[in-house]
């Protein structure tokens, strides 16, 4: 990190306060340029006996990463054998692809690809970091790209384990909204914020030992009390206006040491002597003797690395370029771009330099531009969008290259889609329907189909289906194969708003067409989808069975080419799966839309993608699994601004949550939900008020339960959906139950049974008899409530859902034991547990745990055969055998610390031990068991 030589002054309170230890995690140190921010970060390295230090730099944003390559790429390269083993090697690989591929935005960054590049980030640093502490400083950050920024993100909100520190600084009138609220993320203690105020007077005569009292008045006078232009003055022994006098030690230079210095500051930050001199236009000999003047000036320093330098400070590099004249920079820029190209550069190495050089209607520069664009739209598409708008600018505006202007025009908006501008999205599309004529096209029906979209995510449903609509009018014939695959999207539309039988209408429509034959495979088989899920949520549950497997032997037979042209339509059928207990088949579907989306660049499909890992895996019982789904399905939503699905997410981390036993959290996510529910109607409409329902009955509050689900007021309501209205009853037994009111249960109970007696799903069956069930043994008769609860758990069984299998068992157990059957009680609550320790549901393990207590049976251990450690869980519990924390844990098998938590918790309740010092005896005592 480059700072000025001269002493650190004036900055006494910050650095004790750098150095003081203390909780927090971030550091922030912002001011005015030139107010000593870099200095005070180099001066907290040095006590500090270094750090990893990075810095952006103004003319460098379309550079993907730069800050972390500046600060990370030589640890990268010095990686050792065990290190390397301790990341793991697809991390290093994906590491090394970004950090020293020839073009990092090559890397494979499609979706998650980037989370794996910020969870590889985090890895590297907590496994390079030494025991005493590590430290990351990124200096002036509000010139971060959009990729730096997002790592930045990641780290704030996933800090590196153990005694890590990350420090950036910025001026705070430049830094972006992006960049503020990524740094919102840390709060309260963990976040250390320094304003750098300008030095007094008494402080710059303790600066300026040797200047007299009357002198460094002036001095202070003129520069304000800023530290750099302080320096400035004093270099040049005037002054006056700051800038004038920076200006004035280029102004001393000769023509020739001035133009290197012009070049220089165009070539970039650090800059090599090789492209200076061919932007000079001067023999690279005469090129580093001027260099090695400059040097001596200190108006540029030397890097560490070979044949590297940098200006002494960013305010230096912008008023040397600013010497330079207009005409000249443009031409300059194009040799730039020129010895770029030679040297094999990437064009997202040429872009920057190709934009600012380029004329209107140049082919090659519109080439590189676009070029370029695409290959970060995947990695960083805001950089994208700016490229390709320079590109859209320089075309020319003729009838000749509409066509190609439309197709840049889509491109662009297909960025503007991934990161969540809708907004300017929409006025593209908008903007490309009025430029192609109203006869279908290829590029027309694509805007059409784009434009749908953004209004679907803007809640602009209405909207969505007039665009559709209108479209399918205007078109000569509405029974052709795109007139039904908008008919298709129009029943995709109204299903997300919870329009079922309108859904299901449009898709019958097109069924009923006498051009149905003309239909595609793919659309048939998303049509198909569509009406299996309107079917099951509007109790057709015979004939959803049906659609959905037709559905899914067509989708089955197709080739990833033909799935990949609508693929976020294909994730219609593995919510078809979910929604008709097929979870295993779902899973199956999903799995293929995911590989499909990272291969394709469908990117913006990640919350989507992410959402349907969660459900499936939450449903089968791997809460750890379903846990970090949910996070990433947070992150992409962020990411992407998909902000309509958070109520939704945050209502299955409750769920999950409340299933792992941690109460406080599912309240915490559950208010969230609420919080977080936007107005319109959609499909969960309503699930973020039954999540905090439940969530205050775990918490111990059944009247706040009671008040929320019957918020509406009338008790039939209770849902949102009249064919899974029976999901809370058994939530409203509970809260009757808790209340003493047992009469109200039992009428719960009845209209529970009621919901299924014509006919259901199993496992929606199962919720009913479980309802039923809780109410009857509180009513002190468990012969009923035996019966309904072994037809729960069989029915729980027969669709693989573990966690209710295991609630039913448990109270299965329960009534026999009121019935005197002391031996198959025990048998039904073993059975119990072992579901709940094999799921990570900690809470209700513990509650099987109690109830076997009160029955006098053995509760140290799981039976073996329903409950051995597997081969991650014999890691962990050896490593922390061997004392290891959860964070060393997670750093050596390359998870989380809360996924630690989660293995952990199951080895307790595996082993039948409350402690890791007890895990640790139990090994030692059944090794060979083990």
């Amino acid at each position: 990190m480059t700072a000025t030589s001269r002493p650190i002054v004036g900055r006494e309170r910050e650095l004790t306060l750098l150095n003081a230890p203390g909780p927090a995690r971030l550091i922030e140190i912002v001011g005015d340029p030139g107010i000593g921010k870099t200095s005070l970060l180099g001066e907290f390295a040095r006590a500090r006996g270094g750090a990893f230090a990075g810095r952006a730099t103004e003319f460098e944003q379309h550079v993907p990463f730069a800050m972390f390559l500046d600060a990370l790429a030589d640890r990268v390269a010095r990686l050792d054998d065990e290190e390397r083993k301790l990341i793991g090697e697809p991390a290093v690989e994906l590491l090394a692809s970004v950090f020293h591929g020839a073009d990092p935005s090559q890397a494979d960054l499609h979706g998650v690809g980037r989370h794996r590049l910020y969870r590889a980030v985090r890895t590297l640093l907590e496994v390079v970091t030494p025991e005493t502490g590590g430290l990351l400083l990124l200096d002036d950050v509000h010139w971060a790209d959009e990729g730096s920024v997002g790592l930045l993100e990641f780290l704030v909100r996933h800090p590196p384990a153990g005694r890590f520190q990350l420090g950036v600084s910025y001026r705070p009138r430049q830094a972006s909204e992006r960049l503020f609220a990524a740094l919102s993320h840390a709060a309260g203690a963990e976040r250390l914020r320094l304003e750098l105020k300008p030095l007094t007077l008494q402080q710059v005569c303790q600066l300026l030992p040797g200047v007299d009292a009357a002198r460094a008045r002036q001095l202070h006078d003129s520069s304000g009390g800023n530290p750099f232009y302080l320096d400035a003055l004093t270099r040049v022994a005037a002054d006056g206006d700051p800038e004038v006098v920076l200006s004035a030690e280029f102004a001393a230079l000769t023509p020739r040491m001035l133009l290197v210095a012009q070049s220089a500051a165009l070539a970039g930050d650090p800059f090599d002597p090789e492209l200076v001199a061919e932007v000079a236009e001067l023999p690279e000999a005469d090129t580093l003797a001027d260099l090695d003047e400059l040097v001596a000036r200190d108006l540029i320093r030397a890097e560490n690395s070979a044949r590297r330098f940098r200006y002494r400070h960013p305010l230096v590099r912008s008023a040397a370029y600013r010497t330079g004249r207009a005409a000249w920079r443009l031409d300059a820029h194009a040799r730039a771009a020129a010895g770029l190209e030679r040297r094999g550069a990437p064009a997202t190495s040429r872009a920057h330099h190709v934009e600012r050089a380029a004329r209107a209607g140049d082919d090659k520069a519109i080439a590189v531009l676009v070029e370029a664009a695409e290959s970060v739209l995947a990695s960083i598409p805001a950089l994208a969008v700016d490229w390709l708008r320079t590109a859209i600018d320089l075309l020319p505006r003729t009838p000749d290259h509409r066509t190609r202007l439309c197709g840049l025009m889509l491109l662009r908006a297909r960025a503007l889609l991934v990161i969540g501008r809708l907004q300017e999205c929409r006025g593209i599309l908008q903007e490309v329907l009025n430029l192609l004529p109203e006869e279908p096209c290829d590029q027309r029906s694509a805007a059409v189909s784009m434009c749908a979209t953004v209004e679907r995510l803007l809640g602009r449903y209405d909207e969505a289906q007039a665009l559709l609509v209108g479209e399918l009018t205007r078109r000569p014939d509405r029974h052709d194969r795109p007139a039904l695959g908008m008919r298709i999207d129009i029943a995709a539309g109204l299903l997300q708003c919870a329009k079922f039988e309108d859904a299901r209408a449009w898709v019958m429509q097109a069924m009923d067409s006498p051009a149905r034959h003309q239909m595609r495979p793919l659309t048939m088989t998303i049509g198909l989808s569509i009406l299996a899920t309107a079917d099951a949520y509007t109790g057709r549950f015979e004939s959803a069975v049906g659609h959905v497997r037709r559905a899914a032997a067509m989708l089955d037979g197709l080739s990833d080419g033909e799935l990949s042209e609508r693929l976020y339509l294909t994730l219609e059928l593995a919510w078809a799966e979910l929604v008709l207990e097929r979870y295993y088949d779902a899973q199956r579907h999903v799995r293929r839309c995911a590989a499909l989306a990272e291969r394709t660049g469908h990117s913006h499909l990640q919350p989507d993608i992410q959402l349907t890992f969660t459900h499936v895996y939450a449903w089968l019982g791997d809460l750890t699994q379903a846990a970090e789904h949910a996070e990433a399905t947070l992150e992409t939503a962020l990411l992407t601004g998909r902000t309509e699905l958070l109520e939704f997410i945050h209502v299955r981390q409750s769920e999950i949550a409340l299933w792992r036993g941690d109460l406080k959290s599912a309240l915490q996510y559950a208010e969230q939900a609420v919080d977080k529910t936007q107005p319109g109607a959609y499909w969960w409409s309503g699930e973020g008020t039954a999540a905090l329902a439940a969530a205050r009955l775990a918490n111990g509050d059944p009247q706040g339960c009671l008040q929320e689900l019957l918020r509406g007021g009338d008790p039939t309501e209770v849902g949102y959906a009249p064919s899974l209205r029976r999901l809370w009853f058994d939530e409203l037994v509970r809260a009757e139950i808790a209340l003493g009111h047992i009469e109200s249960a039992l009428d719960w109970a009845r209209k529970a049974e009621e919901s299924v007696a014509g006919g259901d799903l199993p496992g929606r069956t199962g919720q009913a008899m479980l309802a039923s069930a809780r109410a009857h043994i509180a009513a002190k008769d468990p012969t009923t409530g035996a019966e309904r609860a072994a037809k729960a758990a069989d029915n729980f069984a027969q669709v693989h859902l573990p966690v209710f299998e295991g609630q039913a068992r448990h109270l299965l157990g329960a009534a026999l034991a009121d019935l005197g059957k002391r031996e198959e009680a025990q048998q039904q609550l073993g059975r119990a547990k072992e579901l709940f320790a094999n799921c990570g549901a900690a809470g209700m393990h513990a509650a099987v745990v109690q109830q076997q207590r009160l029955l006098g049976a053995r509760s140290t251990r799981v039976r073996k055969d329903g409950g051995p450690l597997t081969q991650r869980e014999l890691e962990i519990a050896e490593l922390v055998a061997h004392g290891y924390t959860n964070r060393q844990i997670a750093t050596q098998l390359f998870m989380s610390p809360k996924t630690v938590e989660a293995h952990l918790s199951r080895i307790f309740t595996k082993l039948g031990v409350a402690s890791r010092t007890a895990v640790a005896s139990h090994l030692a005592r059944h090794a060979r068991e083990m």
